[in-house]
Order: C-alpha cells, then structure tokens, then sequence
C-alpha cells in the first residue's frame, strides 16, 4: 500500500516502548508526521529508532502537564495520538488534551483480554479466533471505544509468541492504514465496548513460566509456544534449570520408556517426551539454562546417558 492513503499527512505523538511497538511505529512513520515521540525509561526499541530519525522525545513529566502540552499540541498543529505497546496508563488530562483524542492498539479482539500481555494470553488459551483492536484511549484501562478490530486469518494454534508478534503487527498496521484515513474524515465512528464480556491479563513474571505437570499436553504445549522468548516455559531437573523451546503433540499411541517422573522417551531412544495430566508431550527442542538451546537428541545423549545404561 503506497503512502498516499492520507493526502495530508496527520501530525501526530507516538507513545510506544518495546519491540511491537517498533513494529508499528516503522509503518506508521512512512504515511504520518510523527513529530515527537513519548516511550518508558531505558535502552527502548522506539527510542533507539526515534534518535536515529531524529525525532524528539517528550518526557512523561511533560506531556502529563496540562499547560506544557496544550501548548505545545497548539504549536505544533496536532490533534492526534497513536499508542502502542506503551506500558503506562494515561491520565485524563492528558488524553483531552488531544482534540481527536489517541488511538491505542490493542492486540486482542476487545473487550477480552483488556490489560497486559494480550498476545500471550490469546496464545495460552488456545484461542482459535484472534486479532486486534483499535482503540480511543479512555481513563479506565482498556475500556475505550472501538474504531475498528480485524480477526487473524490464519491459523493462531499454529503461532509461537516471536511468529505471532509479527503477524499481528501486519493485521494491526493494515488495520491502522485503512481506518486511519476514515477516522481523520469523520466516516467511521467509534462503538462501545460491551463491558460485561471483559476479560483481563496481567503483565508476565518469570515465575509463569514454571512447568506444572499436573496440567495436559494440550495446555502446556499452548503454553510453551505462549511463553517463548518471555517469560519462557522452564522447569527444574536435577539442580539444572531446563527450558523447554519447541514442542509436537501426538495423537499416536506411543510405546515410550520411562526415564523418571519428568521424561520419557521412544524406544529408538531418538525423541524424547515430557510427563502430563493426559498423555506425554513430545519436547523438540530445549536449553539448559545458561547453554545453547539444543535439540531433543543431544539433550538425551548428553544429559540422559546414566538413566539410559540402566534401562
């Protein structure tokens, strides 16, 4: 899509931090003005992109003074704000200040998974119907009106966290470039979310990622690929932290061997398979904490040898 979308490109203040926001951010620059940018403390992927274009930083001290940034709104011709991936909530004073309010993307397919860590939770619960919001920030979190969602055409059991990062910033960008233009005319208008049927996530901790056995492969399958890169599916074994990467399920039945009550293995001694509620879960590829990740094989030749000579 070339960027004549928009004949007269908005002037707008990105709010955004991390990695999906970058994703948007690299998009949104090639068809809006993005005057100033607004990201959390630190070595931040928006910063590092926004200091190579030149663009200037707002800090939060200021864009949260009524004065400063009425003014500075005024002065410089903007009426709208694009967020993603910001990690704050916005005070009202704030979000008035804009005459055509700010836009927050939303990955998931509002009102469900309001709140932190959207992608993950789809991804955790097995959703088969998933996708992304665009939304006008309100004061309560994630409450705002809708302008438009588009649902994941493909197939979401399929995605692992990294994957589903991608594809997620592509609907939402598609989706950003056809409503935008529509929103800034006056054509499409905001609907009201439907806050009996809201569901909330949270922000993830490393402590998520432990292992629980006594859940099935189904569920800890979704969670591996949920949980991959941040914050990881781990589990400790034998005073090594081991974190599991890849995973299969499998509707044969196997003849396995048991190792202990953590892992079994084929019989060629060729896979290797994690214990469950249900039915073993097949472990393609995994990392003992501090090494490189390693496929199945290699961790049972170099970590299962004395279980394996006893059997």
């Amino acid at each position: 899509m070339t960027n004549s979308i928009i004949s007269d490109k908005p002037n707008i203040i990105f709010f955004g931090t991390g990695s999906f926001s970058l994703l948007i951010l690299q998009d949104l620059i090639s068809y809006t003005n993005i005057l100033a940018f607004v990201c959390q403390p630190g070595d931040q992927p928006v910063r590092s992109f926004c200091t190579n274009y030149q663009i200037p930083e707002l800090a939060y001290q200021e864009v949260t003074d009524p004065s400063f940034i009425n003014k500075y709104l005024e002065d410089n011709s903007i009426e709208l704000g694009i967020v993603a991936d910001y990690g704050r909530i916005l005070p009202s004073s704030l979000i008035d200040a804009f005459k055509l309010g700010l836009i927050n993307v939303h990955v998931s397919l509002l009102p469900k998974y309001r709140g932190g860590s959207p992608i993950e939770y789809q991804l955790l619960n097995r959703e088969q119907k998933v996708g992304t919001s665009l939304m006008l920030i309100a004061p309560e979190l994630d409450t705002g009106a809708i302008l438009a969602q588009a649902i994941y055409p493909g197939n979401p059991l399929t995605l692992d966290n990294p994957t589903a990062h991608q594809e997620f910033a592509t609907l939402s960008n598609q989706l950003l470039r056809s409503t935008l233009p529509k929103y800034l005319s006056g054509t499409v208008k905001a609907k009201a979310q439907d806050h009996t049927k809201a569901s909330y996530g949270r922000l993830l901790g490393k402590s998520d990622g432990k292992i629980d056995l006594s859940k099935s492969d189904l569920e800890i399958e979704a969670q591996i690929r949920a949980f991959l890169g941040w914050p990881g599916s781990w589990l400790d074994w034998q005073g090594k932290r081991i974190i599991l990467l890849s995973s299969s399920l499998s509707d044969q039945s196997l003849d396995l061997r048991t190792i202990d009550d953590t892992w079994l293995i084929s019989t060629d001694r060729k896979k290797l398979f994690l214990r469950t509620k249900t039915k073993p879960l097949e472990i393609t590829t995994l990392q003992v904490a501090g090494k490189n990740s390693m496929p199945a094989l290699a961790f049972i030749n170099g970590h299962l040898t004395n279980t394996l000579r006893n059997l």
